[in-house]
């Protein structure tokens, strides 16, 4: 009988240490969803720098994209104007030239674009903007980030915006169309999306809650993509990159092992509890064999 208790006093202790052995999934995640990286090109910048695929909307706004994928619902392919119509396809900045044809979703609607491949850069020529248009980039099911260009538009109430290289650039020259310098009451730009190391996009949706939401020479790709020194960073972990992480997040001496000072933590914690629990068995075997 003494001897049946003693184990089971011996189990109970080693379940209870062991269990602070089990560390849960999320608290070793280290890139978070929706940590995605939002850029906006020097003005007036027309097209990507990215070898990946452009749509330009030249033939029209078809459900298919060719090379990129298909979208639920087509939109409108409208013929260059005051509100949009890139004058060319060179991510060299560039005025004047002629204008060609564009795309737009109208407020208070959405299109989703399914991607061929899934990816890891998405760029857009956004013309004519308004705080309300809104990307929203989904992997499979699940939302992993969402930009709307309110971001831009605050960024650009700004006198000027400093490029990573610290290029200087002046929001004034952001106002207007490019290519025949009207309307120079609304923003063009070229924005630049860049997924997380090791993590992709398959859909895009489009959506307006205001006016419409003009676009052209839209390019993705799927091999690992880098922000230039020229961008300026609008969200992401680029804006956070001269920023050291806090001292508490991560142990010095663990730099090369992925490891957390919590999960450092918990392994002590675990290792000190061992030992107390030799000193209660010796106690406990004591009591038993007195009893």
């Amino acid at each position: 009988m003494a001897r049946s208790r003693t184990n089971g006093l011996i189990l109970v202790t080693f379940l209870a240490a062991g269990s602070l052995f089990v560390v849960p999934t999320a608290a070793l995640a280290t890139d978070p969803v929706g940590n995605y990286s939002y850029y906006v090109d020097a003005p007036p910048v027309q097209g990507s720098y990215v070898a990946g695929t452009t749509e330009n909307f030249n033939a029209g706004c078809s459900t298919t994209w060719p090379g990129i994928g298909t979208t639920d619902v087509a939109c409108d392919g409208l013929g260059a104007s005051t509100f949009g119509g890139a004058s060319t396809e060179s991510s060299a900045p560039t005025t004047g030239g002629t204008g060609t044809p564009f795309a737009s979703v109208w407020a208070d609607t959405s299109m989703t674009l399914s991607l061929t491949t899934p990816s890891t850069y998405f760029g857009i020529w956004w013309s004519a903007g308004d705080g309300p248009n809104t990307l929203q980039f989904y992997s499979g099911d699940t939302l992993v980030s969402t930009f709307t260009f309110y971001s831009l538009v605050d960024a650009l109430s700004h006198p000027t915006l400093n490029g990573v290289s610290g290029a200087t650039y002046a929001t004034s020259d952001y106002f207007g169309n490019p290519v025949d310098r009207t309307n120079t009451g609304e923003p063009y730009a070229y924005l630049h999306v860049f997924a997380p190391a090791g993590e992709t996009f398959d859909k895009v949706v489009f959506s307006e809650t205001g006016g419409g939401f003009e676009f052209d020479n839209v390019t993705v790709a799927s091999t690992t993509q880098h922000a230039t020194d020229s961008l300026v960073n609008l969200a992401g972990p680029g804006e956070s990159s001269s920023t050291p992480a806090p001292e508490a997040t991560v142990d010095p001496t663990l730099a090369t092992t992925g490891m957390s000072r919590d999960v450092l933590g918990i392994l002590s914690a675990g290792a000190v509890l061992i030992v107390l629990s030799g000193v209660f068995l010796v106690i406990a075997r004591r009591r038993l064999a007195r009893s």
